[in-house]
């Protein structure tokens, strides 16, 4: 498994974790479930996200796609062009919908940054606190979702 080099590690925490303040999740249950989430760009820039849920339980938006916007917005070195070498997330696993969104915007060699952490835990530590040799996992984008959808399925509809 692929190891993340500390400060990279850390950059990302951080970046989730400031993200937390714009948690919103009213509908799901109280507490409702907390995702933070990181997104960088092959040009290093880093965006950050939370879940924010809308009445309308299907236009909730996903930390991942949160972070994912963030990040693309703020890209300054290559903006509109920018490509995910990773995706961190801490709180849930990855939904089917981020994972292509995800996709979508992803370089080659993109990677998923796993924090397996429980909803308690999320709740009471501030990611920037744990460990460095708490290990997230690394996994592939390609293993994550394998055929994802891509321009070639759009060419005969």
């Amino acid at each position: 498994m692929e190891k993340i080099a500390g400060q990279r590690l850390r950059m990302m925490r951080a970046t989730a974790d400031a993200a937390r303040r714009f948690h919103y999740a009213p509908y799901s249950g109280k507490p409702g479930p907390i995702v933070l989430a990181a997104a960088e760009l092959v040009s290093g820039t880093i965006g950050g996200g939370s879940n924010i849920e809308i009445v309308n339980l299907s236009l909730t938006k996903h930390a991942e796609e949160v972070a994912i916007l963030s990040a693309l917005t703020n890209d300054a070195q290559s903006p509109g062009r920018g490509r995910l070498s990773a995706v961190y997330v801490a709180g849930l696993q990855p939904c089917g919908s981020c994972r292509q969104f995800a996709a979508e915007f992803a370089s080659d060699d993109a990677i998923w940054i796993l924090e397996d952490i429980s909803q308690q835990e999320l709740r009471n530590t501030s990611l920037s606190k744990l460990s460095d040799d708490r290990e997230p996992r690394v996994v592939p984008f390609a293993d994550y979702l394998p055929s994802p959808f891509s321009s070639f399925d759009q060419a005969g509809a």
